[in-house]
């Protein structure tokens, strides 16, 4: 399941009520669509089955929500790496799923991809080929 949670930042000195139209909104999950769309149509994941959601709403919440809903057992992310002021205000949406579940959670930071340069957000499906998943589930 692949999921990307369409949102729209606070727009300081607006009414947020102002800012969340229904065409804004809209717009916002159009293009989470289409991101998702290019990714599923990429070739590094051809020949795998993939389902897709794209939803708008509070992304760590949504993410947790979606998580439940599905049953899923492992959450793989995506870190943008935010830093100083950004960081502070928009705080860390990964730190935030993590704080709230007790799943495993996979945080991958993407290679800077020609993808990503231009402004198609985070490209990690793009960019990783091979992942070594190393485990120890034993009782310390």
């Amino acid at each position: 399941m692949l999921v990307r949670v369409a949102t729209i930042p606070a727009l300081y000195g607006t009414s947020l009520a102002a800012a969340y139209t229904p065409d804004l909104i809209e717009a916002e999950i159009n293009g989470a669509e289409d991101y998702l769309k290019t990714l599923v149509q990429s070739e590094t994941l051809a020949g795998i089955k993939t389902e897709t959601s794209a939803l708008f709403g509070a992304v760590a919440q949504t993410i947790l929500s979606v998580a439940t809903s599905y049953n899923i057992d492992l959450i793989v992310m995506t870190s943008e790496g935010k830093t100083g002021m950004k960081r502070w205000v928009l705080g860390s949406i990964t730190e935030r799923v993590l704080d709230a579940t007790r799943l495993p959670l996979l945080i991958v930071r993407p290679p800077e991809t020609e993808f990503h340069r231009a402004g198609n957000g985070s490209a990690a499906f793009a960019a990783v080929e091979r992942v070594a998943l190393l485990c120890c589930f034993g009782i310390f």
